[in-house]
């Protein structure tokens, strides 16, 4: 609306000056004193109005050239609605083959149809609490003190059970403790969390001969936890009065995982 303005007013002054130069020249013949300011007036009106129209101009061409753009943006989305949609269903099928990859191994430890296989739908990392949500209730055969594990790694225990869904606390909840022993030194404590990304191994004797990044496995006992699931390796230790103070890492980034499996104690098939 304003260049419209502009342009009106511009054109109104130019007109105004033509008539006049068109009636001073009829009277006058010649070019006088008058004309000539007149011309010199007229001049910059006349640069002013072209440079004015020449931007309109470009401004309503590339306007048309973008909503030309524009629909024919949106006719190759529409066609390429269909596959993407096909894209993204391949993809997510590949996604949750590649995640379950190692899952599918317990078939030659468990029976297949004495676990639950479930997706991780929320995480909690915090100060006060580490567990998992995951998609399997009662309606799925998940129930409470089943383990959860992946990669022939414990993950934690189930503590509650609702119809749609489950609660898992992790390993490294400091409500979670584990018996274990590490697999070179055969040292036995107790695994606890802390909350962290880093856990603990408790009433350690110092008699026993602990080896640095030795791998610590669960040792069955206990009424949850099964034998023989990978919790952590040895990052530290030193030794304090008739204990040692060790410090463990986790085998897993928690963090990171999407699937699990829920297993029961006991159901080891071999």
């Amino acid at each position: 609306m304003i260049a419209l303005r502009v342009k009106t007013v511009l054109s109104a002054m130019i007109i105004i000056i033509i008539y006049f130069f068109i009636g001073h020249q009829a009277l006058y013949k010649k070019a006088g004193i008058v004309e000539s300011v007149a011309s010199t007036m007229l001049y910059p009106f006349v640069t002013i109005q072209h440079y004015v129209v020449s931007k309109i101009n470009d401004y309503r061409n590339s306007w048309q050239k973008n909503s030309s753009l524009q629909k024919k943006i949106s006719m190759l989305e529409e066609q390429n609605g269909f596959l993407l949609a096909e894209n993204v269903a391949l993809h997510a099928k590949s996604y949750f083959l590649e995640n379950i990859h190692e899952l599918t191994s317990f078939e030659k430890r468990y029976e297949v149809n004495k676990c639950v296989l479930a997706q991780i739908i929320l995480k909690q990392f915090s100060e006060n609490e580490h567990s998992l949500l995951v998609d399997c209730g009662s309606m799925h055969g998940s129930e409470v003190d089943m383990v959860a594990v992946y990669k022939s790694c414990l993950i934690g225990r189930v503590e509650f059970v609702y119809p749609y869904y489950s609660k898992i606390r992790l390993i490294t909840d400091r409500c979670c403790k584990v018996a274990a022993y590490c697999r070179a030194s055969k040292a036995r404590g107790i695994h606890e969390g802390c909350n962290q990304q880093l856990s603990s191994l408790q009433f350690v004797s110092h008699l026993s001969h602990l080896t640095a990044n030795d791998i610590l496995i669960s040792s069955g006992e206990g009424l949850v936890f099964p034998q023989g699931f990978g919790i952590g390796r040895l990052a530290s230790f030193e030794q304090e009065g008739l204990y040692y103070k060790i410090v463990v890492k986790p085998l897993l980034k928690l963090e990171e995982l999407e699937y699990c499996y829920l297993i029961k104690k006991g159901k080891e098939s071999c």
